[in-house]
């Protein structure tokens, strides 16, 4: 009673508590109960995710927003082969938030310029729909240079943004409503 209480209260973490749970080295009663516990959820979690398509289609686009995201740590980090080569942890986490900023900072630029590069693909006639680009994430990095000198100036104010760059679109000739499938947003 008095654990349940204190991970109720927010004064110890559920994780911490089972960790000092499974180190005794007599697994006491409550241990074992909690490891049934967790076995049985993880079962009905599966049982459902083999159930029920909508749930699959659900975590799958999760998981393929983390690897997108990931990729573009990838693409950022690319120096000494993405290793972190400081040796005191003050310098580690350092490196380590810089490279959470450079990422925030990307995604931050590519979200927005999402309106403007759908609202150019219906300008030249691409059929893209609302659905489909709720599914596009900001993790794209074709448009981002990350070789070469950089130089601030932190005396002066920033000057703005750069415009976004411009691709020439070529329309696509719609299909006939006889044979058509939904449509997705295309990627040359």
């Amino acid at each position: 009673m008095r654990l349940g209480a204190s991970i109720h209260e927010g004064a110890v973490l559920p994780s911490l508590l089972l960790t000092k749970l499974q180190a005794f080295p007599r697994q006491n009663a409550l241990a074992r109960a909690l490891q049934e516990h967790g076995r049985l959820v993880k079962t009905l979690f599966i049982l459902r995710y083999l159930q029920r398509p909508e749930m699959r289609r659900r975590v799958g686009g999760q998981l393929n927003k983390g690897e997108n995201l990931n990729g573009l740590r990838e693409t950022v980090n690319f120096a000494h082969g993405g290793a972190i080569r400081h040796r005191q942890l003050v310098d580690q986490v350092a490196q380590a938030l810089c490279l959470t900023l450079v990422v925030n900072c990307i995604a931050a630029f590519n979200a927005g310029l999402l309106p403007s590069a759908v609202e150019a693909l219906r300008a030249a006639g691409f059929e893209v729909d609302d659905a489909d680009v709720a599914y596009v994430g900001p993790a794209v990095t074709e448009h981002i240079s990350v070789h070469g000198r950089y130089y601030y100036d932190l005396d002066r104010p920033p000057k703005g943004l750069r415009p976004a760059p411009a691709r020439r679109l070529e329309p696509q000739p719609r299909p006939s409503t006889a044979n058509r499938r939904p449509a997705r947003a295309q990627r040359d």
